[in-house]
């Protein structure tokens, strides 16, 4: 997060925007073994306020609204996309 910020600030005179996406669950193949195991799973879903895994879908939404000039007016932000896990 610091980082994102601090190169935001270095960057932005240039135009060059820096984000970050902070995800949380995702049900892809690197978080499986977590996905996969009920006991775990469960824990997350009992924390999360939408009580759910995340979808890659969910993530490429933020991703592509901070490529899209809809955000030209956002950086050095630390998008955090994790069903109200945080």
């Amino acid at each position: 997060i610091s980082m994102t910020k601090t190169l935001a600030h270095e960057w932005g005179a240039q135009n060059i925007r820096v984000n970050a996406i902070a995800p949380g669950l995702v049900d892809t193949h690197f978080a499986s073994a977590i996905v996969q195991n009920p006991k775990l799973v469960k824990g997350y879903k009992i924390r999360s306020a939408l009580s759910k895994v995340g979808k890659p879908e969910e993530i490429a939404g933020i991703a592509s609204y901070l490529a899209s000039s809809d955000s030209s007016f956002v950086t050095g932000q630390c998008m955090i996309v994790d069903g109200g896990f945080l």
